[in-house]
């Protein structure tokens, strides 16, 4: 795979540490935790990729984005239910996150087949609960839900797309990933009272 492949992987680095730190300072930490793992992988990428270690860093990119994916949209669904099922319990939050994360890793990692279509499930229950949140403007609430729904239309539509260039594909992949954790962070900022 050629180097420029790490462009886009630093670009969607960029964006998940961008969306790390914004969630962090609004207290989505479960969501913040997930941004990370976003970063991590595509910085594994970027790596990879820039420094021409394909070969060498394949296994560990391809593990760490699956299953950090994974991880990473658990635990911004277990921000999204904690947060509008039980707010300001701590102790709820903490068993939503680690309950949620546990299944979904121990599912995918002993029923492999799972793992796309956990990853589907939520990525389609993500602008659900997004949308559920409060907004100032009905506006807020579509552009919320249309921005989280950025995972979706990605997996469906343009990663690995037989009408797309293989290299359009990646690169177009990666920047709506970006797109898409930057937007969460800025709705899961705290709505307006």
């Amino acid at each position: 795979m050629p180097a420029h492949y790490a462009l886009s992987e630093a670009v969607l680095t960029l964006s998940a540490a961008w969306a790390v730190r914004q969630l962090w300072a609004h207290r989505a930490p479960y969501a913040a935790m997930g941004a990370a793992l976003l970063a991590t992988a595509a910085l594994i990428g970027t790596i990879r990729f820039g420094l021409s270690l394909q070969d060498s860093l394949s296994t560990l990119h391809r593990a760490v984005s699956q299953l950090g994916g994974l991880s990473a949209l658990t635990l911004i669904t277990a921000q999204l239910v904690s947060a509008r099922i039980w707010p300001r319990q701590p102790r709820a939050d903490r068993a939503v996150a680690c309950l949620g994360l546990a299944a979904a890793l121990a599912l995918a990692l002993l029923w492999r087949p799972a793992l796309m279509p956990l990853l589907l499930l939520l990525a389609l229950i993500i602008p659900a609960l997004i949308g559920l949140r409060a907004y100032p403007r009905l506006r807020d609430r579509w552009l919320a839900m249309a921005g989280a729904s950025l995972f979706l239309f990605n997996a469906l539509f343009i990663r690995r797309s037989a009408l797309l260039d293989p290299d359009l594909s990646w690169h177009l992949s990666h920047l709506v990933m970006a797109a898409w954790i930057a937007s969460l962070a800025v709705s899961l900022r705290r709505p307006a009272a």
